[in-house]
């Protein structure tokens, strides 16, 4: 979904869609990298995941 609305926003030189698409994905970005972290086993944790992986009895 973020590719349409980034293409959209380039289409229409919209820099505040561009921006908020830039804010998003840079946010992403460290999420991404503490789930391949986690699926491969390195010892990488920013703790962004936590709510994910808790434990719910």
């Amino acid at each position: 979904m973020a590719w349409l609305i980034l293409a959209f926003g380039i289409y229409t030189n919209n820099k505040a869609l561009l921006t908020l698409v830039l804010v998003t994905a840079t946010s992403e970005i460290a999420w991404y990298v503490e789930l391949f972290a986690i699926i491969f086993n390195l010892d990488y944790n920013l703790t962004l995941l936590d709510y994910l992986l808790e434990d719910r009895d």
